[in-house]
């Protein structure tokens, strides 16, 4: 499928992400249903199953995604074109919130890791709050404006103001870069 017979098929409304059929039984109905896992799927006729998502991207860029299509606010039917972007699949893990949070029994405390564009960003805090908290700070410095505005542009960029010979560590809700080899216990 390319823009052209996309375009024959359905039209697409970027403010509300919603695709509607324009011929067929179902002309000028909505086209796909959510499905269990919460993405919109759409066929037309006897075809594919699509991902609504990268349909959407197909229909607004003329191209298919290079990459994996992020939700940003993470609600999987929610397919506005402002809500997708083309993402690696490093960046889009990034946006599942605080998945990267997880119990240390050795240390009885909760631990948090990220790891992003060669750089690692943990800890440990009292409470899973805490550090879901601390990931979601780890996650805001390491994703720079140019990557927090990627969605603006559609593009995906790697973390341009962390130089390849630091690791980013996050200590006492402060963020200090040490050289790699000064960091014992820090993968990077």
């Amino acid at each position: 499928m390319n823009q052209e017979q996309l375009t024959q098929l359905a039209h697409y409304d970027p403010e509300t992400g919603v695709f509607t059929r324009l011929c067929g039984v179902k002309r000028g109905h909505p086209a796909g249903s959510v499905k269990p896992n919460g993405y919109v799927r759409i066929n037309f006729g006897r075809g594919p199953l699509y991902a609504a998502h990268r349909l959407a991207w197909l229909y607004m860029t003329g191209e298919w995604p290079k990459h994996q299509i992020d939700h940003i606010n993470r609600v999987r039917s929610d397919n506005r074109f402002c809500n997708l972007r083309d993402v690696s699949v490093s960046l889009n893990a990034l946006n599942k919130g605080a998945a990267g949070v997880s119990w240390d029994k050795r240390k009885k405390k909760w631990r948090f890791d990220l790891r992003f564009a060669g750089q690692r960003v943990w800890g440990r805090r009292s409470t899973r709050e805490e550090a879901a908290s601390a990931y979601l700070a780890a996650k805001d410095r390491l994703l720079t404006a140019d990557e927090q505005a990627a969605h603006a542009d559609r593009g995906s960029r790697s973390v341009s103001d962390l130089s390849p010979d630091t690791t980013t560590v996050f200590v006492d809700s402060q963020f200090s870069e040490v050289e790699k080899q000064n960091a014992p216990g820090v993968v990077s």
